[in-house]
């Protein structure tokens, strides 16, 4: 790989890596944010949308509830001026289809009477003399204002939903009804505000707008190309929406649409008009095939999700079933009323502005990289440039060419390198100039070196002969040392082992002694034992001769009892019978006390023996024993001579191996002398055959430095060189510690 282009791979790639990712992160934050910055304004947008609507349903419920409020204040039963308000009000308020004042029935009192005092009651008034007066705008008469009955009161959301409401919130101040078709002709919606005097519903107000009318203002209040507005009822149906006309009253929650090769449709064919409520209702029957059809109803759910909070919901990424794009969908809670402003735009129409911005900020950055691009690569062929012509002239003194010059053309790091290649090529002229001249000097000096190797030679072989001569005296003297080093250590290891001997005897007499002294403590003891047993054989012997004394009075009263047995005749024999037992057992009773003294008398004489063969045996372990402690000092004094006397051998013995190592130390050096001699003798021949080398590498380098083309010119004296070629030169790496 060359230089140019491993400028451009490790130069150029990471800077385009590097920009690229830099590019990337900028594009997807710039998309972020001006996402986000886009559906801020999407918002802010659908808020002003909302507030105007807002603002129109303010301003309707305000009038409808200034009129009431005038009725409640006392201009209740007034009807001729509540009819010229009405008129007034509809004429100021261009915006407004219809107003309306409906009382209850008789509420004023006065229905038949205000009927009587017309001989032709006016259209406003009921037939029964009801106050129901309705100014309205027809839009099919160029918008004249024309006047008439209400009609279906009762049923009708504007006056029975009123009534109905009032009843759950006694508090109601408006009520805002859901679009419908008022008296099958007007799309409207209504603003009603209840009568209420006293505590009780006496009637309504109410202001009509045109459903058209909002429809038209929705288009063109639409902020983006392809946007969609709907208007929804707090209940859910549409009351305007900038889809189409036909949608209006329609629930939300069957908003369905059927899809299609080409998109696509709202599916109204479900639908049919409920000539009662005014309203679009869905028809089950014809819903049937829903079951079957390829329908979608993301629309309901979507309405769901962002009419769970009385808030605006801000804007989420839908798929649009009509069109099958991606889109933005968003709402705004609107107060007045309770409605919901449905805000649709195509994701293109939110992002294409972003879209424009990132590319042309692309383009400007990849204009950017191109240009930063060709200033690298104009950088690498310059570079390269200088550094080939660098390599063309290194590689010329490489081939032993060294007549070129350097171009120098640039103060900068490569001529900077060019500069130093044409210095380096002048020294090198020099370098080898110099070096011709030296080859001759050192032919010589390796010539004088030889002389003096062979000189050396013959001194170091009579050197190795004398250290021969010493190195064989030592060894003699080393074998006698090493000889009687044996014999003092066996003297010092027999005197150490006889004091280890001497000193077991002197413990075993030890022991000894006092074996002999608990002897003699024992037998003192057996003495006086025994002598407790003589004395408790004197005891036993008095005893027996007090048993004797009874047996023979005993035997005594026994006699004089068999006498007077007798001579009680028949009445005397069973005493007599018992005398002679009693003389039986006294009989057999003396017997056992002569035997017993006897035994006494033996045991005596035993005892009396055994206590002189103790006194006996007591005198003779006492002997015995200031015999074994005589021998023990004596056998003391044998240890401490014994043991003086081992310290003496081992110092003539440590001696001795002292003696023996400095022997073998020197006999080690004339050795280390002698073979020192002999490595001189080889490293002699070695410098000779070096020297030799050094002849031959001399007419070795003269012929290299031959091969070089050099510039004669060139100073002899080293003019040009950055270093000295004479002075201290650095150490051999073996010189070195």
């Amino acid at each position: 790989m060359s230089l140019r282009t491993k400028i451009l791979v490790y130069v150029l790639l990471p800077v385009l890596l590097t920009a690229g990712s830099v590019a990337v992160f900028n594009i997807y934050r710039g998309h972020t944010r001006m996402l986000e910055k886009d559906k801020r304004l999407m918002m802010e947008d659908l808020a002003k949308i909302a507030l105007k609507v807002e603002q129109a349903n303010l301003e309707a419920v305000t009038v409808s509830r200034t009129i009431a409020d005038a009725q409640e204040s006392g201009m209740f039963g007034l009807r001729n001026e509540s009819v010229a308000l009405l008129r007034r009000v509809l004429e100021a308020n261009p915006q407004f289809v219809g107003v309306s004042i409906g009382y209850e029935p008789n509420a004023d009192g006065k229905d038949t009477d205000f009927l009587a005092s017309f001989s032709r009651p006016p259209n406003w008034l009921g037939e029964d003399g009801r106050f129901i007066p309705y100014w309205y705008r027809d839009l099919s008469d160029g918008q004249r204002i024309k006047s008439e009955t209400l009609v279906d009161m009762d049923t009708s959301l504007y006056y029975n939903g009123v009534r109905q409401a009032l009843s759950k919130n006694p508090e109601l101040r408006y009520y805002i009804t859901e679009p419908y078709i008022y008296n099958n002709l007007n799309l409207i919606v209504e603003q009603m505000s209840p009568i209420v005097i006293n505590g009780r519903f006496q009637g309504i107000v109410g202001v009509d707008r045109s459903l058209d009318t909002l429809n038209d203002a929705l288009q063109g209040l639409r902020p983006y190309a392809g946007s969609q507005l709907y208007l929804v009822s707090s209940r859910g149906r549409l009351i305007a929406t900038t889809l189409g006309s036909e949608f209006r009253t329609m629930p939300v929650d069957r908003f369905y649409v059927q899809r299609d090769e080409d998109g696509g449709r709202v599916m109204l064919d479900i639908f049919e008009h409920n000539e009662e409520q005014g309203m679009m209702e869905f028809n089950s029957d014809r819903g049937v095939r829903l079951k079957d059809a390829d329908v979608d109803h993301a629309y309901r759910n979507l309405f769901d999700r962002i009419s769970e909070t009385k808030q605006g919901s801000p804007p989420i990424i839908f798929e649009d079933p009509l069109t099958g794009d991606e889109a933005f969908i968003a709402s705004a809670f609107i107060p007045t009323g309770g409605w919901r402003l449905v805000m649709t735009v195509p994701e293109a129409a939110i992002t294409g502005p972003t879209w424009d911005d990132i590319k042309r900020a692309m383009i400007v950055g990849l204009i950017g990289i191109l240009t930063m691009v060709l200033i690298i690569v104009v950088f690498a062929n310059r570079f390269s440039a200088r550094i080939r012509h660098a390599n063309d002239l290194a590689q010329a003194v490489a081939d032993g060419d060294l007549t070129h010059d350097a171009e120098i053309v640039t103060s900068d790091e490569t001529g900077q390198l060019l500069k130093a290649i044409d210095l380096m090529v002048s020294n090198l002229n020099a370098l080898l100039l110099q070096v011709k001249h030296s080859t001759i000097q050192l032919v010589s000096t390796a010539t004088r070196i030889s002389g003096a190797a062979k000189s050396q030679e013959v001194t170091i072989q009579d050197f190795g002969a004398s250290t021969q001569e010493i190195a064989s005296a030592v060894n003699e003297i080393t074998a006698t040392s090493r000889d009687l080093l044996e014999t003092m250590r066996d003297v010092a290891e027999g005197a150490d082992e006889t004091g280890h001997i001497a000193e077991d005897g002197r413990r075993q007499l030890l022991d000894m002694s006092q074996s002999m002294d608990n002897l003699s403590s024992a037998t003192s003891s057996i003495a006086a034992k025994l002598a407790v047993i003589s004395e408790k054989a004197n005891n036993i012997t008095k005893v027996v001769t007090t048993i004797g004394k009874v047996s023979e009075q005993t035997n005594l009263l026994s006699l004089n009892a068999a006498i007077e047995a007798e001579k009680a005749g028949e009445h005397g024999l069973g005493f007599s019978v018992v005398a002679r037992e009693i003389r039986r057992l006294a009989h057999q009773t003396a017997q056992a006390s002569v035997n017993i003294d006897t035994m006494v008398n033996e045991m005596q004489a035993a005892v009396s023996s055994g206590v002189m063969e103790m006194d006996k045996f007591n005198e003779s372990v006492r002997s015995g024993v200031q015999e074994v402690g005589s021998l023990g000092e004596r056998l003391d004094e044998i240890i401490t001579g014994v043991q003086n006397v081992t310290p003496r051998y081992v110092s003539v013995r440590e001696g001795m191996e002292a003696q023996t190592q400095g022997a073998q130390q020197i006999s080690e050096a004339m050795v280390n002398l002698r073979d020192g001699a002999s490595r001189t003798a080889e490293s002699l021949k070695e410098f000779d055959e070096a020297t030799r080398a050094l002849h031959a590498a001399v007419n070795g380098l003269r012929r290299e430095v031959s091969r070089f083309k050099v510039k004669e010119k060139a100073s002899t004296g080293m003019t040009h060189m950055p270093f000295p070629m004479r002075g201290p030169f650095p150490p051999r790496p073996s010189d070195k510690k």
